[in-house]
């Protein structure tokens, strides 16, 4: 019954490991599609718009690299300040908390200072 399960092979030949369908599929060559008709060049579809380049003339492939880094740039520091924001309130949340023990240690000290009065 399990000798069918033990006896199929692991490997593909020469000891390595067979591609799975999607590992074929994602190496399968796949012709470019055109944008348009009247497009003198190809485009190629990107999986990420942000940053697809039509490739319809020299100045439009300029200003869509120019948009693109400009994304990437306002992302970066978009990231860098959240980042700053972070670390801010970090530092803010220990602030509070030293002053917090240090009102602590201050009502502390003076309770013990009245019940030494009485006494």
């Amino acid at each position: 019954t399990n000798a069918a399960v033990y006896s199929m092979p692991l490997f593909g030949a020469g000891g390595v490991a067979a591609p799975g369908p999607a590992a074929v599929d994602m190496l399968t060559p796949r012709p470019l599609e055109r944008e348009g008709e009247g497009d003198d060049c190809v485009g190629v579809a990107d999986e990420n718009q942000n940053y697809h380049l039509s490739g319809r003339k020299g100045d439009d492939v300029e200003e869509e690299l120019e948009a693109a880094a400009v994304t990437m740039q306002a992302a970066f520091r978009g990231k860098a300040a959240r980042r700053e924001v972070k670390a801010l309130r970090e530092q803010r949340i220990v602030a509070e908390t030293k002053e917090q023990e240090r009102a602590a240690v201050a009502m502390q000290s003076a309770y013990r200072g009245r019940v030494a009065r009485k006494q």
